[in-house]
């Protein structure tokens, strides 16, 4: 399994453009924000507010992680869909290798990819904040965001790995990139945000497990933040900030839990794990 997973991820490394091509979304959230979004979003009285530019970099930085999460886990599973589509799973199925060690090799080198190229956008996201004025994060939120990362870059393992079982050829898998990566943008309300969205979009958008990655970690980044641009602001008006930013989720007369996040990522995980599993033990029958 690990000989698998260590091949796998050789080559995607090897492959320095598609390396890049896996950070693509991230670059076209970072360039929209440049261009509009930031000034979008502060339009308004939120410009007046000490420390606003600084609240909605680290908002916008979470997102991105948030992002990142997603996109990278699944060009991690850019090997299996070519072995698949050159008949070298064929190959390894006569091969003295499980097809349990295989499965567990592609999935591992999957959350390897996904959780290196998670770490550097961490890392490039902190020396933004620096560069723009901010600060590091906390040691203690530091932990938290790339404990976060990494139950969203599973999540994303589970969820892509149920989407490249019906992924035959490289053409289609290139395809999904470009959709699951527009529509990522999406899910996790970089580039809309989700408050603003119409309330049945909204509970179909939160039913995805990036969506509730994304709001922890725009917890965690912009905690700080939040302090210092809405001290002496009523706690209402906060909550309302928070519910239109994807910041938190308005449930049941208050605020989603973060245990229920956590929740949704973990079953997430687990109901896609299932799902996949199902759809092998079919097509063996």
């Amino acid at each position: 399994m690990l000989a698998i997973a260590r091949r796998n991820v050789k080559l995607f490394f090897r492959d320095k453009g598609g390396v890049f091509f896996s950070l693509m979304s991230v670059f076209i959230v970072l360039g929209l924000y440049a261009l509009f979004l930031k000034s979008t979003i502060l339009g308004g009285d939120l410009a007046a507010l000490e420390g606003a530019g600084r609240l909605v970099d680290s908002w916008l930085i979470a997102g991105v992680l948030a992002v990142a999460a997603v996109t990278t886990t699944l060009s991690g599973y850019g090997a299996m869909v070519e072995d698949r589509a050159r008949g070298v799973d064929r190959d390894f199925a006569v091969s003295p290798a499980s097809s349990g060690a295989l499965l567990g090799g592609y999935i591992l080198s999957a959350l390897a990819v996904g959780l290196v190229l998670c770490a550097v956008t961490f890392v490039a996201g902190q020396v933004y904040l620096v560069a723009a004025g901010g600060e590091l994060l906390p040691p203690l939120q530091m932990v938290q965001a790339l404990g976060v990362t990494a139950l969203s870059v599973a999540a994303s393992a589970a969820m892509l790995y149920f989407l490249t079982l019906f992924i035959k050829t490289q053409n289609a898998f290139t395809g999904a990139c470009t959709v699951v990566g527009t529509l990522v943008g999406f899910l996790t309300g970089v580039y809309i945000p989700i408050g603003t969205l119409p309330s049945a979009v909204q509970v179909v958008v939160k039913c995805f497990p990036p969506t509730h990655g994304a709001a922890l970690l725009r917890q965690i980044f912009t905690a700080g933040p939040m302090e210092t641009t809405f001290a002496g602001v009523p706690a209402g008006l906060v909550t309302q900030f928070k519910e239109e930013m994807g910041i938190c989720f308005a449930w049941d007369g208050g605020t989603f839990p973060v245990w229920g996040h956590l929740a949704v990522l973990v079953g997430g995980a687990v109901l896609f794990a299932g799902l996949s599993l199902l759809v092998k033990w079919c097509r063996r029958r």
